[in-house]
């Protein structure tokens, strides 16, 4: 009789540690994992937050300059002195952008300067860039209203742009082109953003304009869903934020590898608890 009570007690808890075990990693441990999905949520809602800033800070700058009589008369001139006065590489750097180009309303280049911005001097135009200005868009204004901003791909780079109509400095028509400003999402740029975001990037370009699901991406992660997070290992979670162009079509991918701190203390409380 005194065998067979400590065969059922024994089994009664080994069932009851094996039930605690199941429910501690389903209830608790799960809910350290939603914890843990929406912080990295929060995080990489607030990436897009930051490039949102610098793309509205960029088209800003643009409309300063759009938005001038010596810009409006240079596009229908073309007069040396407005190039001499205000179209040198340091100006560019100055406002922090790489490209800064003037289409009149027929769509023809009237000037455009390309600017390396760590060594401060005039480069060539990569292959591309102009296409992509004067073949949409960017490159044309019906509205003194109109504006365009975002990101935008050429070859196989990626540039945070914005496209203003050339007015008056009263702001007033007719619209006489555009002026479009660029600024290369290269590595110091996506430093930078890294920097601001508490938080280390990578940047993927989508040259296809579709995302690649071999790279391990999520299937979930869309154009109707550009943010999107996923454990990787139990030290490491990865939060992927989509970018589409002005026209819809996704062009860059941004990833963060985190390390599952928030996890591992859910860990930690699950084991102390079930010990206990």
């Amino acid at each position: 009789m005194r065998a067979k009570t400590l065969l059922t007690l024994l089994a009664a808890t080994i069932v009851l540690i094996a039930l605690v075990h199941t429910v501690s990693n389903t209830l608790m441990l799960g809910g350290f994992k939603d914890l843990e999905e929406a912080e990295v949520t929060t995080d990489m809602e607030r990436l897009r937050a930051i490039l949102d800033e610098r793309i509205e800070a960029l088209n800003t700058k643009a409309k300063d300059w759009a938005i001038w009589d010596d810009t409006y008369d240079f596009v229908a001139d073309r007069n040396e002195e407005y190039v001499m006065a205000n179209l040198y590489p340091s100006a560019a750097v100055y406002l922090n952008i790489n490209l800064m180009a003037f289409i009149d309303q027929s769509r023809q280049l009237v000037y455009m300067l390309f600017v390396d911005l760590e060594t401060g001097e005039t480069v060539p135009v990569p292959p591309g860039l102009s296409e992509l200005m004067l073949e949409s868009t960017l490159g044309h204004h019906d509205s003194t209203e109109s504006n365009i901003a975002g990101i935008a791909k050429y070859g196989d780079n990626v540039i945070m742009v914005v496209s203003q109509p050339i007015l008056t400095s009263q702001g007033e028509g007719p619209v006489n082109g555009a002026l479009v400003f660029g600024r290369l999402l290269d590595q110091s740029f996506v430093n930078s953003l890294a920097t601001s975001a508490k938080m280390e990037l990578d940047l993927t370009v989508l040259s296809s304009g579709t995302i690649p699901r071999d790279a391990g991406i999520p299937s979930e992660l869309s154009v109707g869903t550009p943010i999107l997070v996923q454990p990787i290992t139990d030290n490491s979670i990865k939060g992927y934020a989509l970018f589409v162009d002005p026209f819809g079509q996704p062009v860059a991918l941004l990833t963060a590898q985190i390390p599952r701190d928030v996890y591992q203390k859910g860990q930690a409380t699950v084991r102390t608890f079930i010990f206990w």
